[in-house]
């Protein structure tokens, strides 16, 4: 999988997985549908902004880690960062910021591996 592969797709399972949790999470009197277009554009930042920096650090740390390494340090610093980030534009909990942030970063991850080792 190229990066722009993975970005895309990553971009489309985080956005999805974020303005749901978002929604979900919302208070009753929010309107939903008219959120829904700011909670999508959110969940693409979130990733457009770490999915770079985390493929440059799994590429500079190939030879020196192994995977699982790589991608537990990487998978949580992205969460954290990301999670950071929803707190500062969504009224929510820190606490909900980083598990929505898990959330989407643990299905875009998943999907990841079962594609890579789907098409091996």
């Amino acid at each position: 999988m190229t990066q722009l592969q993975a970005l895309a797709a990553s971009v489309l399972i985080e956005a999805l997985v974020v303005s749901a949790l978002l929604a979900a999470t919302a208070p009753t009197e929010t309107p939903r549908m008219k959120m829904l277009v700011r909670w999508l554009a959110i969940g693409c930042c979130l990733t457009l902004v770490t999915h770079p920096l985390a493929w440059r650090a799994n590429t500079e740390w190939l030879a020196h880690m192994e995977f699982w390494a790589r991608a537990g340090i990487i998978e949580v610093a992205v969460t954290i960062i990301e999670g950071g980030l929803l707190w500062l534009l969504c009224s929510r909990r820190v606490s909900t910021c980083m598990l929505i942030s898990a959330a989407a970063n643990g299905a875009s991850f998943g999907l990841g591996l079962l594609w890579f080792y789907g098409t091996r």
